[in-house]
């Protein structure tokens, strides 16, 4: 696909006024560019019905800031949008800049409910953009589903992450929360101390995803203190954590996170995931199988340790064996490896 090929698109989007929900969807690696993205956003701007929006335009290194300010300054008109889903993985020429322009679009949404942010691999990105995009989400108190990707953002660091969390803490009606930082090396104990404060206002939450991929700052202490706020989701129904390569989490991180999951009555799905973190050993994967034995409304268990190392082949075993005495369990994966059914 060309910047051409976006201007046939454009030509047949200006027929079709009552639009309320379109999704475009390119991927590749040349193409289209910045001229591209002012064609189609120029036509999307008289959709003035639209009230889902996904725009993905993955790996085009043409694409830079001046696309997204585009596309910003054609979507003004459009207020009234209740999904919008932005994708620009691998777009390595888009900064803070880029998310500022993006954030302007996202604060003129007041009745957003569902929104997904996707820069992955846009190493120029910092903590700088991230808190202009909270900032914005300041705007949004309707909001109930929210999906941020940042892998590989390197430059992000507590700072991004405070803002983001200061933000989430206003936005109440949040049932859905998936943020994932992988490889994101600048986060520390402290940033992922401000996402569990943010977590206990968060009573009606059912479904949060936290992946953490990499953040080798990140010890027992985040753990800890992630915990305590994981411990006040009574309503959460749905979990899944990622630490793998989180070389400083040991068994006193697994018993801070055991204490944050025992009053989650509601749970029904747990996913933890905590490769490469050679510190654990079959007493924290102990603690692990007490606690989830005792939350009887667990039915899917997905769980990713090492074997070897400190975590011994009799230690996987024995949690497998008592996993499937829960009462409603249904499923269970460990390691790779379907336990049950």
């Amino acid at each position: 696909m060309t910047n051409q090929g976006l201007v046939y698109l454009s030509r047949s989007l200006k027929r079709l006024a009552s639009l309320q929900e379109i999704n475009i969807y390119f991927h590749d690696r040349g193409g289209i560019s910045d001229e591209g993205l002012q064609r189609i956003s120029q036509s999307l701007k008289r959709l003035v019905s639209l009230k889902n929006i996904s725009l993905n335009f993955t790996w085009f290194e043409k694409i830079t800031d001046k696309g997204l300010e585009n596309i910003k300054k054609n979507l003004q008109n459009l207020n009234s949008l209740r999904n919008v889903k932005i994708n620009f993985q691998g777009c390595r020429h888009i900064n803070d800049e880029g998310l500022n322009e993006m954030s302007e679009i996202i604060k003129r949404q007041i009745s957003l409910k569902e929104l997904s942010v996707d820069f992955q691999w846009c190493g120029s990105i910092t903590g700088v953009g991230l808190q202009n995009i909270s900032q914005a989400l300041k705007s949004t108190p309707l909001l109930q589903d929210i999906d941020f990707h940042f892998e590989w953002c390197r430059l992000i660091s507590d700072a991004g992450l405070q803002s983001l969390s200061e933000t989430l803490s206003s936005l109440l009606l949040l049932s859905s929360i998936s943020f994932n930082f992988s490889r994101c090396g600048s986060i520390t104990n402290e940033g992922v101390r401000s996402l569990g404060q943010a977590l206990k206002q968060l009573t009606v939450l059912k479904n949060l995803v936290l992946v953490f991929y990499g953040c080798e700052k990140v010890t027992d202490e985040g753990l800890n203190n992630l915990s305590e706020g994981l411990n006040r989701l009574s309503s959460l129904e749905s979990l899944r954590l990622s630490f793998q390569w989180c070389i400083g989490i040991s068994d006193g991180g697994m018993e801070s996170l055991c204490e944050g999951l025992k009053d989650l009555k509601s749970l029904k799905s747990i996913d933890l995931t905590f490769s490469c973190c050679a510190k654990v050993s079959d007493i924290g994967l102990h603690k692990l199988k007490e606690r989830l034995v005792q939350i009887p409304s667990l039915e899917k268990i997905h769980l990713s340790f090492d074997q070897g190392g400190q975590i011994s082949k009799q230690a996987l075993s024995d949690i497998s064996l008592n996993l499937k005495n829960i009462t409603e369990i249904k499923f269970i994966k460990i390691n790779g490896a379907v336990i049950l059914p």
